[in-house]
């Protein structure tokens, strides 16, 4: 995937798939020749997949770009909210990605931890208590500038906040066992700024995981403390909302949305990181989403040299592969991504608009009979997912 970045700050949650293969236009270098597969023609062994990405993590090396231009892409997804604490689909945290940024952020060239608004951190012996040393050089897209005093708000404020209807505040929440009783637990962490760049975590167990986590987004105090004084929260920031109000601290800011059409993120010209020669980043000017119905308009649009990237499916696999030098494109094979494919089942009782189900009624019963899902669970092959 193209990236307007010389580090690639940009979250690694995105309506694109992370596990697929990926293609973009060439003239590109042509990767590194990989050892011939020891399995079935064209496909290689994990051992050779992990060997493969060592190799790359190893031997990659940043190079400074060249500023300007416009990245576009297409994608199935709309958002349903700019809300993003109360966003529960993987579209409008995808767009919102770019809008905010975490204390940390995982590297996606080697899976490392790396500090993003916060600069530094020291933990205790025990594990339980985390200090947090922020950047002192970030603002928010209207000016203000970034404090402790954001990340606190954003934990009690808001994550802590049983009245907001948040699905992270589960991510936040610790299970343990009582010493004395031998009781599971649940306890949450106390958060508090220390002064305006300093920030303390006390967590009620500790937990491995916790740097990881920290990758979640900071949310501006000056902007949404008045909503919640006035119990409004949750209509702020709706999809009807001038994107001009939506303020993070990310290398974008959203500059239109049309539904069922477009949206559009615009480089922010203040962000703070910098590259090795120290310009300024994003390297793009402008990203921009085209919503379309249907995957294979997905595949049309790249064909037709609308879109500048597209997420390989399986079965488009064998029909592109061969089409590479003809259709000016690259495949590339990205190896085992961290994302999680999964299947669901729709038992929605409503009704859409014009009073017609969801769902047929016969199909919900199905999905609402436990054999049945205990049947679909059965017939995965878990065992060649692991394998292949």
């Amino acid at each position: 995937m193209l990236s307007g970045f010389e580090n690639d700050p940009t979250p690694t949650a995105t309506p694109l798939p992370t596990a697929t293969p990926t293609l973009v236009p060439t003239p590109t270098p042509e990767p590194t020749p990989t050892p011939p597969p020891s399995t079935a023609p064209g496909l290689e062994t994990q051992e050779e997949i992990v060997a493969r990405l060592r190799r790359n993590a190893e031997t990659f090396e940043y190079v400074v770009g060249t500023p300007g231009g416009t990245v576009t892409y297409s994608t199935i997804g709309e958002p349903l909210t700019f809300n993003l604490p109360l966003a529960s689909d993987a579209s409008s945290s995808g767009y919102l990605s770019y809008v905010f940024e975490g204390l940390t952020e995982t590297s996606w060239l080697n899976d490392v931890i790396e500090p993003l608004l916060a600069e530094s951190w020291g933990v205790s012996e025990d594990g339980k208590e985390w200090t947090f040393h922020l950047r002192q050089d970030v603002s928010w897209h209207d000016g203000e500038p970034f404090t402790a005093h954001d990340v606190d708000f954003t934990f009690n404020r808001i994550v802590y906040n049983d009245d907001i209807p948040t699905n992270d505040r589960e991510a936040f929440t610790f299970a343990y066992i009582d010493e004395a009783t031998g009781e599971q637990m649940d306890g949450r962490m106390t958060v508090t700024a220390l002064d305006d760049y300093t920030v303390r975590f006390v967590l009620p167990v500790s937990f491995a995981p916790f740097l990881r986590s920290m990758g979640y987004a900071i949310y501006p105090k000056h902007i949404l403390e008045p909503y919640l004084e006035a119990g409004t929260f949750e209509e702020v920031w709706d999809v009807d909302t001038d994107p001009s109000e939506i303020i993070g601290t990310g290398p974008f800011t959203i500059t239109s949305y049309t539904p069922l059409e477009r949206l559009t993120l615009r480089r922010n010209p203040d962000y703070w990181m910098r590259d090795s020669a120290g310009n300024s980043l994003p390297y793009i000017d402008e990203i921009v989403y085209l919503i379309v119905d249907t995957l294979e308009e997905e595949l049309a649009l790249f064909q037709a040299g609308t879109t500048d990237a597209h997420g390989v499916l399986g079965e488009e696999y064998p029909v592109l592969e061969p089409l590479q030098e003809e259709g000016n494109f690259t495949i590339y094979r990205r190896g085992p991504g961290f994302g999680t494919t999964f299947l669901t089942f729709n038992v929605n009782p409503g009704t859409d608009p014009e009073g017609q189900p969801y769902m047929r009624p016969e199909a919900r019963a199905w999905f609402e009979t436990r054999e049945f899902r205990q049947a679909v669970a059965h017939s995965v092959d878990k065992e060649r997912v692991v394998q292949e």
